[in-house]
């Protein structure tokens, strides 16, 4: 039983990640060094509010970038789309590869890991939530309890809501994810390696 929880596991968030994200590959001029030197000078890992609070920050430009640089591995957003609660906004995760005189950003680009891997878990419990509102709605309606009547509208309304909510913010996930890879190329000077297969963003 356990394996097979790990494989259902497993199996949604594959789903997840190829939903709400798609592979990237750009190649830097310059080493890997370089490019987390680059990037950590316009990225912080604070909140927008702990940032603006911040003494050693008054009078200085917002940063360009919200996220980690560590060795090997770069988890970025843009600073506008990230700063607030933006759910939806798109994060750059890759690995630096050095290349020779290049570095390779090898990874994905889309929903941050954290609530792509919630989705799954969100849309079942919800999912089950709102059959039993429904199911308890009809069962009160079938034996003459109209007062259960909210039961049956009330699903109805939630997954309009939910639909309405998730769509527009994978709309703005789309929008935001071309921006995000062209202020990684401004910041780096680069390009794309190799076109990356179609995914669901693109």
């Amino acid at each position: 039983m356990a394996a097979s929880n790990g494989g259902m596991g497993h199996r949604a968030h594959q789903w997840a990640e190829r939903v709400t994200s798609q592979p990237i590959v750009l190649r830097a001029p310059h080493s890997p060094g370089e490019c987390r030197r680059l990037l950590a000078e316009v990225t912080t890992s604070q909140s927008a509010l702990s940032w603006h609070l911040h003494s050693a920050n008054a009078g200085r430009p917002d940063p360009r970038l919200r996220g980690t640089v560590e060795p090997g591995w770069i988890s970025v957003a843009r600073w506008r789309d990230a700063a607030g609660r933006n759910s939806f906004a798109p994060w750059l995760n890759v690995m630096l590869n050095d290349t020779g005189e290049t570095t390779t950003l090898t990874g994905r680009v889309g929903l941050a890991r954290s609530l792509a891997d919630l989705l799954p878990l969100f849309g079942g419990i919800g999912s089950l939530i709102i059959l039993l509102l429904f199911v308890t709605g009809v069962v009160g309606l079938a034996q003459g309890r109209f007062d259960d009547l909210p039961f049956v509208f009330a699903p109805v309304g939630m997954v309009v809501f939910f639909t309405v909510f998730v769509s527009a913010g994978m709309r703005a996930l789309h929008h935001n994810t071309p921006q995000l890879i062209a202020e990684i190329n401004e910041i780096l000077g680069s390009t794309a390696a190799y076109p990356v297969p179609d995914s669901p963003l693109g």
